[in-house]
């Protein structure tokens, strides 16, 4: 099973990746803001300006690597940059979205907290994300043990020899399935 969620809500934009494969759940997340295609275009220039600036270096680097290229200033090797790589270079740009806005994240990881926002019941998934990645068995977890090596009483599981599983309940599953879908 595999899910993507996406919100668009004003200016700003969420998605959740929900996927569960052999009983193991994953989750990630990405936000961002959502430009004109002028906006976008604008800040994709100031990124560039900003780095030129910062390594003036790279224009002469620019300038033995492309002969066409007769600008000196920051601004000319960034308006070069653009109209070579694209108008959006720089950018980590999703999609473009009606209207002729365009999705620019900001922030990308296993659920942020602008994620959590827009769907606050993705966190009763967190605590199961990577339920097949455990170092300690649920003995040791249950008791906090943190030393690697330390070997559980109960079912002589060593502490970081290798993975342990816990398997996902069928409520985590069902709300995999159904969390942002309608009621």
């Amino acid at each position: 099973m595999k899910r993507t969620l996406q919100k668009i809500i004003g200016r700003k934009w969420a998605r959740a990746e929900i996927e569960i494969e052999n009983g193991c759940l994953r989750m990630r997340g990405s936000y961002g803001r959502v430009l004109t295609e002028a906006a976008a275009k604008r800040d994709a220039l100031r990124y560039w300006v900003s780095f030129f600036e910062e390594q003036p270096d790279q224009i002469y680097d620019m300038k033995k690597r492309y002969p066409q290229f007769r600008g000196w200033s920051p601004k000319a090797a960034a308006k070069f940059v653009l109209a070579v790589d694209g108008p959006y270079h720089g950018l980590d740009l999703q999609e473009p979205v009606g209207g002729g806005g365009v999705l620019v994240t900001d922030g990308r990881g296993q659920c942020g907290v602008a994620v959590l926002a827009v769907w606050p019941e993705l966190a009763k998934l967190l605590p199961w994300h990577l339920n097949d990645l455990h170092a300690e068995c649920e003995h040791q977890q249950s008791r906090g043990e943190k030393m690697p090596g330390a070997i559980c009483p109960d079912c002589g599981w060593k502490l970081g020899h290798a993975w342990s599983k816990r398997e996902l309940p069928s409520d985590i599953v069902k709300l995999a399935e159904t969390i942002g879908t309608a009621k």
